[in-house]
């Protein structure tokens, strides 16, 4: 199977953005540990941050973008059929008035 969500090397400046929290960063720390992750990421919610990603996902065909003219900066996300927590034809919902 291909490698659904492989690491990413982001360009210089990009998703070093450490928190100040020590505590946070403890934590990053202990589930790096117990993951072995090839990297981290971290995120600053900055404009150039988000073209990056979305290209990166593009890329990756993770997402497609959508007609520029039509639905500007709009892009299609489908689910991966091995990454579902459910089926949705399959799902029934109860509620008291039947």
């Amino acid at each position: 199977m291909k490698d659904i969500a492989p690491a990413i090397s982001s360009p210089a400046g990009l998703g070093e953005a450490k928190p100040a929290n020590q505590a946070v960063l403890d934590w990053v720390q202990d589930v790096a540990k117990l993951t072995q992750p090839e990297n981290i990421f971290w995120c600053d919610g900055s404009g150039r941050e988000n073209d990056y990603l979305l290209g990166e996902a593009c890329r990756q065909d993770v997402l497609i973008k959508m007609n520029e003219k039509k639905v500007p900066r709009s892009y299609l996300h489908r689910s991966n059929p091995n990454d579902v927590a459910r089926i949705e034809q399959f799902t029934k919902r109860s509620r008291p008035d039947k």
